[in-house]
């Protein structure tokens, strides 16, 4: 790709000749820490155990664009502003302000004083927002229900197209969706104009399933949640745990093909690790940097970082109620799922409350049997 789009030669106007330095370098700026592979081929590298294209006093370079130590990054910032902005919230975490009290220091790390970006210690409080304001657009547009059901249904639409499908290279060199993973090329034309192309497939008695799962997703005929399940926080459980057959097999009219789930992750961005004890902070009187325990930035921060949701969708709408009773009935023999609390019971009929009158009413209105009410019969009486 580097050669057939003569990425060389843009950079060789500016002055700059790039090498294979270059490529380790932007390669380890968004990977981690790479070697060489064995053949030693210029663009082909495996994971090691720490960063090799920069020299040690500038290897905090590495923390900017993907933080691999504390996930504190300008990727991250990137895609907060945009995403807030496009779901239409306000995000609390000032990227400009958390820059602004941004230094690079020394710090001690095995033996030796290395360069590590670190930041004002009253910015510890940012740094929790921070990775809450991450927490919170995964939780609302990554992995809402509406969203893992339409990413399901997509990929339920390529899977059925992908035998049936054939594509064309600009050099006119067909291809099928099967070759993407083993040519660059033919990976690079897998965009979203794909499902564009399986759409108006009308003639194609082939891509059926896959045009009618299209068309179900613009129609918002979505794969129906019928169990959103939060899990134990200490539960090793994964997607090989979940076993569909044991929950269709409780009711003859569902098939293993009719149901479908999709275990998230919600986290601050280390799994169950909390990444703000990864940063280092400063401050006038000491300006050492070290990490700022939990409990000295505030009581009222979280103390679990991660969770972890398994949510269960029945692929036809007519089969929810007989599907959402299977997984119930499955759901009390998993010892990995917390159990339901029962259900209080719905009250018929709602006690009616008797507000109290307003002014006007109490002004234009008198009790039956007052001393007002009689004085008024009394006059109607002597007028008749």
């Amino acid at each position: 790709m580097v050669d057939k789009y003569n990425f060389r030669g843009v950079f060789r106007t500016f002055g700059y000749e790039m090498n294979g330095h270059d490529f380790h370098l932007i390669k380890e700026m968004i990977y981690g820490p790479l070697v060489r592979s064995d053949n030693n081929e210029e663009r082909e590298y495996k994971k090691a155990e720490a960063y090799t294209a920069i020299q040690p006093n500038r290897q905090f370079l590495y923390e900017i664009v993907s933080n691999k130590a504390n996930q504190i990054d300008v990727d991250k910032w990137d895609y907060f502003a945009r995403d807030s902005y496009h779901l239409g919230v306000s995000s609390n975490f000032l990227h400009d302000r958390f820059i602004k009290f941004a230094r690079v220091l020394q710090v001690p790390r095995k033996g030796e004083r290395m360069k590590e970006i670190c930041y004002r210690d009253k910015e510890a409080h940012s740094a929790y927002e921070m990775f809450h304001t991450r927490y919170r657009l995964y939780r609302m547009a990554c992995f809402h229900p509406v969203t893992v059901a339409v990413n399901i249904m997509i990929c339920d639409a390529l899977v059925e197209a992908a035998p049936y499908l054939t594509l064309t290279k600009p050099n006119g060199e067909k291809f099928d969706m099967l070759m993407i993973l083993k040519d660059m090329e033919a990976y690079r034309m897998l965009d979203d104009t794909i499902l564009g192309v399986i759409r108006r497939s009308h003639g194609n008695v082939k891509l059926t399933k896959a045009r009618t799962l299209l068309e179900r997703i613009q129609k918002r005929e979505l794969y129906k949640l019928i169990r959103r399940i939060k899990l134990e926080k200490d539960a090793k459980v994964a997607e090989n745990d979940v076993k569909l057959e044991d929950i269709v097999k409780q009711d003859k009219s569902l098939k293993l093909d009719d149901m479908c789930f999709k275990i998230v992750t919600l986290d601050y961005g280390m799994g169950a690790k909390n990444p703000v004890d990864k940063v280092l902070f400063y401050s006038k009187r000491d300006p050492e940097p070290r990490p700022i325990p939990q409990d000295e930035v505030s009581h009222l921060l979280p103390k679990t970082f991660q969770e972890r949701q398994l949510f269960i969708y029945v692929k036809d709408s007519d089969k929810k109620e007989v599907a959402s009773k299977c997984v119930d009935e499955w759901a009390q023999h998993q010892t990995w799922i917390p159990k339901r609390e029962p259900e209080t019971p719905s009250v018929s009929k709602a006690k009616k409350i008797k507000c109290p009158p307003s002014t006007s009413e109490k002004r234009d209105s008198v009790e039956e049997g007052s001393p007002s009410e009689t004085k008024r019969a009394m006059l109607q009486e002597d007028e008749h």
